[in-house]
């Protein structure tokens, strides 16, 4: 039908890239700077719980990780970046796109992002290299997801995952050299 086959665009980034442009955020851009002043000692009671909350998620997932080029992100309610974490090479990859402490990932300010459009949808959003809005971005697939209070429900930061797309190969299976010994007969 209309709409549908392998160049439909999902509804949650055509609405995204909408709001982008709508906004007047530039296309072009290729990375996110850090707010300035950014401090995480100077942060609020409300970040400084959701730092608190999300320390054994981060953790988790940094262990489960290793080793994946897979950078580790938590943005508060605003989008703005608290904690950034992946292997050397990953960081220095997000470095250069601004996936640090102190950036605004919000849709408002990057567009249609794992983390910008996670927090307008208020539901967990996967966003695939080009479907990023801004072109510097396009070579990640980043996935956020609100976490909500538990008590009062409003959505206070969005853990995401970003990694280069397509993910690297995994390295090949080394050929068997020797046959598996024979299966011993079931005994009776």
């Amino acid at each position: 039908g209309a709409g549908e086959g392998p160049l439909a665009v999902r509804p949650v980034i055509a609405e995204s890239w909408r709001r982008s442009l709508a906004l007047g955020i530039p296309p072009e851009q290729r990375s996110r700077p850090v707010e300035r002043g950014f401090d995480v000692q100077g942060l609020g009671d409300r970040r400084h719980s959701l730092l608190e909350a999300s320390f054994g998620l981060v953790h988790r997932l940094a262990v489960g990780l290793a080793g994946t080029d897979t950078a580790i992100l938590v943005a508060d309610a605003n989008g703005t970046v608290l904690v950034a974490h992946g292997d050397a090479g990953v960081m220095r990859a997000a470095e250069r796109l601004g996936a640090v402490a102190g950036a605004s990932w919000s849709e408002m300010d990057a567009g249609t992002s794992g983390i910008g459009t996670a927090l307008v949808a208020g539901e967990a959003v996967h966003v695939v290299a080009g479907e990023h809005y801004g072109e510097g971005f396009r070579s990640l697939t980043c996935t956020g997801a609100p976490i909500r209070h538990p008590f009062t429900r409003p959505v206070i930061g969005v853990p995401a995952l970003a990694r280069d797309h397509p993910p690297p190969a995994p390295p090949p299976v080394p050929p068997v050299r020797e046959p598996a010994p024979p299966a011993a007969p079931a005994v009776p």
